[in-house]
C-alpha cells in the first residue's frame, strides 16, 4: 500500500467520522443537506469564535497554547489530505462543492474554483497560524523593565 493511499484511506474515515458526527449533532434538522449547511455554519463561526477567545485569555494560559497547537494541526492537516476533512463532509452532506471560502471569494470578486479554494483556504489558515504563533510567543518574551503605565481616575 503506498503513502497516498493511506492518507487517502484515514482521510476518509475522519470525513467519515465528521459526517455521523453532524448527523448525531444536528439530529433534529429534516435533511442531510440541512445538516450539510449547519455544519458549514459551525465551521465558520468556530474558528473565528476560538480566534477571538485566544486573545481574551490570560498570557501564558495553557487553553491558549491549544488553541494555538489545534491551528497548527490544522494547517498540517490541509497540506496532508490537500484540503480541509470538515469541508469534505459539508460537501458530503450537502451534495454541493461550496466551501466555506467560496463567499468570501465571490465577494473579492475571484472567480470560485478549486485552486483559488485551495489557495484562499491555505493562505487564511497560514495566516491564522502566524497570528497566533506570535501572540504565544509574545506571551512567553519577557521585558523584565517594561511596566504597565499607571492610569489615574480623573
Amino acid at each position: 500500500m503506498s503513502e497516498r493511499s493511506t492518507i487517502r484511506i484515514i482521510q476518509d474515515r475522519l470525513v467519515d467520522f465528521l459526517e455521523l458526527l453532524a448527523r448525531i449533532l444536528f439530529f433534529w434538522l429534516p435533511s442531510d443537506y440541512a445538516k450539510g449547511r449547519a455544519l458549514m455554519f459551525v465551521h465558520a463561526s468556530a474558528g473565528l469564535i476560538l480566534i477571538g477567545v485566544f486573545f481574551l485569555l490570560p498570557p501564558k494560559s495553557n487553553f491558549k497554547l491549544g488553541i494555538a497547537v489545534a491551528a497548527l494541526i490544522v494547517l498540517t492537516s490541509q497540506f496532508a489530505f490537500r484540503g480541509c476533512i470538515l469541508s469534505r463532509a459539508e460537501q458530503r452532506l450537502t451534495g454541493e462543492k461550496d466551501t466555506i471560502a467560496d463567499p468570501v471569494l465571490r465577494l473579492c470578486g475571484i472567480e470560485v474554483n478549486t485552486v483559488n479554494r485551495m489557495s484562499a483556504t491555505i493562505v487564511s489558515t497560514v495566516a491564522v497560524c502566524l497570528i497566533l504563533l506570535w501572540g504565544t510567543a509574545a506571551d512567553y518574551i519577557s521585558f523584565p523593565n517594561y511596566r504597565l503605565p499607571h492610569i489615574h481616575a480623573s
